[in-house]
């Protein structure tokens, strides 16, 4: 369910660069999702189109979600592999690794306008 309050955030900033921008429409959001991220595309998409379905500027933008790889070295043998997911278990020797940063990190990397 905090992908509502996500949502909502990422609206408030999808408008104050609008306003700032002076843009008509919104045809499109890329945003970068943290690998160990809890969160659910489809729940933001979903909430998304609820949240702006009366606002003709940003109702109907397409939402891009990319999860870009993360490299983890094992605190227990040393082996680097790359993270798949949460919690995250090194291949080698199976010992839980801490992910840094805060799980439900997104990052909102483009906004374009038609």
């Amino acid at each position: 369910m905090h992908e509502y309050s996500i949502t909502c955030s990422i609206i408030d900033i999808v408008k104050k660069i609008v306003d700032k921008n002076k843009v008509s429409k919104v045809s499109r959001i890329d945003f970068e999702i943290n690998p160990a991220a809890s969160l659910e595309p489809y729940s933001i998409k979903f909430y998304y189109k609820f949240l702006t379905r009366g606002d003709s500027i940003l109702n109907n933008a397409r939402l891009v979600f990319k999860k870009p790889e993360k490299k983890i070295k094992c605190c227990e043998c040393g082996a680097i592999y790359l993270a798949k997911g949460f919690p995250e278990i090194c291949p080698k020797c199976l010992k839980i690794n801490p992910i840094n940063g805060n799980i439900d990190d997104i990052r909102i990397i483009a906004v374009y306008a038609d």
